[in-house]
């Protein structure tokens, strides 16, 4: 999503908008809702984060969802239209390393309060300090959150595994959470200067996540703001990145590949809206981080 010529949606997000018969609506309430840097609440809401959630495309070409992790300041945000991030990645992240003028998205969430914001922008300095230029800045409504006290993981890997078929591992984090987070971008086209790229949190009842095959996992899209940034993203590139945490066991499971949305295939009667993502795996990775300092869970 990038705010160009005057339209806050692009064409991918307009589609799902006009299938519903609202893009009329969602144009209105994007001008309003998706600001080109900031607000006084975000910038705050942001400085108080343990951690905070980030989205791009490695240099091979993969997308893939991350995060950094520190203590609440470690997002300095001095301006509108600039946020500074000063941790280091953990060995293994397949995000360790940001390019200057790379498009990132960001996602803050607090899971006490239910609060959760957005961000896009471009990397303009990397390093133990990553500085992002704020291009769009919007908030998303509290549902599917699960309210929780906030926990902290460590900040050492242990070991990590490569697969390119689900693990044991990796089938037990997936069919028992109840969050993950999906990174997504939009191919260029004339209207747009660059891709852009988000990242938001999915959420449900634990089982919502569902292994198909050996390399296919899906999931429901349940109804939420319209916005469709992630669905409206695929439709124009396939290419997703997901990241399911387990403080519990001290592990970070990263996923990137390709999904495609389905109308019409609900897998069951709670998927309200009969719209479900299949996504196919090209490359996972799972860190084991040190055991010390892990309460609760996501």
């Amino acid at each position: 999503m990038r705010l160009l010529s005057g339209e806050a949606f692009h064409a991918g997000e307009r589609y799902f908008q006009s299938r519903l018969g609202v893009e009329s609506q969602m144009a209105e309430i994007g001008q309003r809702f998706i600001r080109p840097e900031m607000p006084e609440q975000h910038r705050e809401f942001f400085g108080n984060l343990p951690f905070i959630f980030i989205g791009a495309v490695d240099a091979a070409g993969l997308i893939w969802a991350s995060l950094r992790l520190g203590s609440p300041g470690f997002v300095s945000r001095s301006r509108p239209d600039r946020l500074s991030i000063q941790a280091t990645a953990l060995s293994g992240d397949p995000l360790a390393s940001l390019s200057v003028w790379q498009p990132v998205g960001l996602l803050g969430l607090e899971f006490d309060t239910r609060r959760r914001n957005r961000a896009n922008g471009e990397v303009t300095a990397s390093g133990e300090q990553t500085e992002i230029a704020i291009q769009q800045s919007f908030g998303n409504c509290p549902k599917y959150i699960h309210p929780q006290v906030m926990h902290t993981l460590p900040r050492q890997t242990q070991k990590q595994q490569s697969f390119t078929q689900w693990i044991p591992e990796a089938v037990a984090i997936i069919e028992s959470a109840h969050t993950f987070f999906i990174a997504s971008a939009y191919t260029p086209v004339p209207a747009f200067s660059n891709t852009g790229v988000d990242i938001s949190h999915r959420g449900g009842d634990p089982g919502f996540v569902k292994i198909k095959d050996q390399k296919t996992l899906c999931f429901a899209d349940y109804k939420g703001n319209r916005f469709f940034n992630t669905l409206g993203n695929l439709q124009l590139n396939p290419q997703a990145g997901l990241l399911f945490v387990d403080v519990k066991k001290a592990q970070l499971l990263y996923l990137t590949g390709t999904a495609t949305t389905h109308w019409g295939a609900a897998q069951n009667p709670a998927d309200e809206t009969g719209r479900v993502t299949a996504f196919g795996l090209t490359e996972g990775r799972l860190l084991q981080l040190t055991a010390e300092e892990v309460r609760g869970g996501f």
